[in-house]
């Protein structure tokens, strides 16, 4: 039996929520151990005819408060599933109910955003931050929605706020200011994060990367282009060891991915990535080799950090959730291939 007064922590896919509340805690127990939804409906049925829940604003009726509760849960797990239209009518009747509610508020937010409805997902938002202003959940979710329409100067001033509160958090604010090519704030911060023993692994290439993109090669001559055959495969790896240069690597690797030369394909993106550790196309070609070996583990991994590194390129974002979907697949994690394989058609019907 596990006591509910001992869970202290809460995800529910944001953490925002205030878990003193025993009906909330039952919720998370069943779900970390796997119970069914009937079994969980049924548990909670019981629970909230007892106890209050802690983040509801105003006071309700027990039939309201009952009807709150059942639309709330029910579009977290229609959400849990990808039923994200179901889910967001729960969400939207659960708001009805209790529009002073604040984690009904995220949720809208949250799969208003997963919808692709980013105006709407804003809205809801900056609801929450009304009341809640530094909630870094909320607030890196905020910034999330603007990255993903390119509003680089909208989310910097939101994780800006976030490094306010927590000043750990620097890498996804190095990368925006990358991405909006302000380099110079980007090399500052990094500096601060060394000096404040902020820096990670991420912060590392990062540094390397624009380090690396400041110098400027007056010999570096134009790399060949190769459509296939042994010998212009040779050219090409001569190419890399001679001049190196991004786009010698880059046409190496698409050359082996069109020519199916998987070990070669991953030595070379790895080989790549320890000299330009931010461009994007390495870790999608590595990913590739990846799971063409069968090593969907690191595929994963690989394709994670990568598509970070993704600016304004739609094309290329589909290709990186494409191979996640595939890699997750062969993973047997059916809702994760799902769900990427649906990001990556959403972008190529935008092409």
């Amino acid at each position: 039996m596990i006591s509910c007064a001992a869970l202290n922590i809460v995800d529910l896919s944001g953490v925002f929520i205030n878990i003193d509340s025993p009906d909330l805690k039952l919720y998370i127990a069943v779900k970390m151990f796997g119970m069914s939804w009937n079994k969980i409906t049924g548990i909670l049925f019981c629970a909230l005819m007892f106890f209050s829940f802690s983040y509801g604003q105003i006071s309700l009726s027990e039939p309201k408060y009952m009807e709150f509760h059942e639309s709330f849960f029910t579009g977290l797990k229609e959400k849990g599933i990808g039923n994200y239209k179901k889910a967001l009518h729960s969400f939207e009747k659960a708001h009805q109910i209790d529009d002073q509610d604040l984690g009904t508020l995220f949720e809208l937010s949250k799969v208003q955003a997963l919808l692709l409805g980013y105006d709407e997902s804003e809205y809801f938002a900056q609801l929450f931050l009304e009341k809640q202003p530094a909630n870094e959940f909320v607030l890196a979710h905020l910034a999330s929605v603007y990255t993903k329409q390119y509003r680089y100067d909208d989310a910097i001033v939101v994780h800006e706020k976030i490094l306010q509160i927590t000043p750990r958090q620097v890498d996804a604010l190095i990368l925006l200011y990358i991405k909006n090519k302000e380099k110079g704030k980007a090399l500052k911060l990094i500096k601060k994060a060394e000096d404040n023993a902020y820096a990670t692994l991420k912060t590392a290439s990062l540094k390397k990367y624009l380090l690396k993109s400041n110098v400027k090669k007056k010999d570096e001559k134009q790399p060949i282009r190769a459509n296939g055959g042994d010998k212009n495969f040779e050219k090409l790896k001569a190419e890399v060891t001679q001049n190196g240069g991004y786009k010698a690597y880059l046409y190496l690797v698409i050359f082996e991915e069109k020519t199916g030369l998987f070990k070669d394909l991953l030595n070379d993106a790895s080989a790549g990535l320890e000299l330009y550790p931010a461009q994007a196309q390495l870790y999608l070609s590595k990913g590739i080799a990846l799971n063409k070996l069968e090593k969907f583990n690191l595929a994963v991994e690989t394709l994670m950090i990568g598509v970070d590194f993704v600016i304004e390129n739609p094309q290329m974002e589909a290709r990186f959730y494409n191979e996640l979907a595939l890699s997750y697949k062969q993973l047997n994690q059916s809702s994760q291939a799902k769900k990427f394989a649906a990001k990556s058609l959403k972008l190529s019907k935008k092409e």
